[in-house]
């Protein structure tokens, strides 16, 4: 005949319940580094002149005595928020500026009051189309994938604390 004791149950409840607010704390300022991290590789990887899959490009017009980066806007609106709720924690990154999506999911633009949409391309010349179909490039996602072991190894911190909640010490 074999018996199965469990023991400290109690204790262990007690301890989370003491520990919760510690644990909340915690889980928060992970996902706070998790955010700021996927913040800062977004601005390098894929919003710098330098990242290898940049948006930034640059490019001299004619006329122009530099080349112009095409991000520094959209670099500089990229911000991270964590909000909680009870035992939630969720980090959000994004940017307010609409063509940051527009490049994330892409897009086509019609012509609307007019016969045509007329731009200036990269190439300096005007060109006159009743479409544009902008590509999607899906920087953060990719960027997140790129992310993925980094943001383990930094989310990964908060089972540790839970267990150490528990266990009281």
């Amino acid at each position: 005949m074999m018996k199965l004791a469990v023991t400290g149950t109690i204790e262990t409840s007690a301890n989370l319940r003491a520990g919760a607010k510690a644990v909340a704390t915690e889980m928060r300022d992970k996902m706070r580094m998790a955010g700021f991290h996927m913040e800062g590789s977004l601005k390098r990887n894929r919003f710098s002149k330098y990242g290898p899959e940049s948006l930034a490009v640059g490019v001299k017009l004619p006329g122009q005595t530099r080349a112009r980066g095409l991000a520094g806007h959209a670099r500089s609106s990229i911000h991270s928020v964590v909000t909680q709720q009870k035992d939630m924690a969720k980090a959000v990154i994004g940017s307010p500026v609409f063509y940051v999506g527009v490049h994330e999911t892409g897009k086509t633009i019609h012509v609307k009051d007019a016969n045509y949409l007329r731009f200036k391309a990269r190439s300096g010349r005007w060109v006159m189309k009743k479409t544009v179909v902008l590509p999607r490039r899906a920087m953060f996602e990719r960027e997140l994938a790129a992310q993925q072991a980094r943001l383990q190894r930094i989310l990964g911190e908060i089972p540790k604390v839970v267990v150490r909640t528990a266990n009281g010490s």
